[in-house]
């Protein structure tokens, strides 16, 4: 992690941000998981070309933070009964995920991307985060409301 983006996790409350430890994603990894979120889409092709079916479960982490509001906007009797925070975000996740293909069309498919700031300027880093921070919230209070309220 640059100390840029630690500095803009700090700030925002990301206290252990030094602890971060990049690593190369291999098919294991994907095939293993639930969600899968990219900051471009040429990162969600190269998953999907790694994986195939993980057209089903990976997006741009933009793309899902809509789908995550539009999911949490709906009535909450369309969430399947779960007995456990897991099962619960996974509810979330296959619910919003129901709803690719469903919101409008953005104007510009390139607003489904996160700026790379890496070798730019601090003002690049910021432009970043603000492209970052507000689908991250959503996407983590949906999970975080999903995993809590159990029926």
């Amino acid at each position: 992690m640059t100390e840029q983006n630690r500095r803009i996790a700090e700030r925002n409350g990301v206290m252990d941000a030094h602890m971060h430890l990049a690593r190369q994603v291999n098919s294991d990894m994907v095939k293993d998981s639930d969600l899968v979120l990219t900051l471009s889409r040429e990162h969600r092709r190269h998953i999907v070309n790694l994986v195939p079916k993980a057209s089903r479960y990976a997006f741009t982490l933009r793309e899902f933070g809509r789908l995550a509001l539009a999911f949490a906007n709906q009535s909450t009797a369309t969430v399947p009964e779960k007995v456990n925070a897991v099962e619960g975000m996974r509810n979330a996740i296959a619910g919003a995920t129901k709803l690719r293909g469903t919101l409008p069309l953005l104007d510009d498919p390139g607003d489904d991307d996160v700026i790379d700031p890496y070798r730019k300027n601090d003002v690049v880093y910021e432009q970043s985060a603000e492209q970052l921070i507000p689908p991250i919230r959503i996407i983590a209070e949906l999970l975080r409301k999903s995993a809590m309220e159990l029926k």
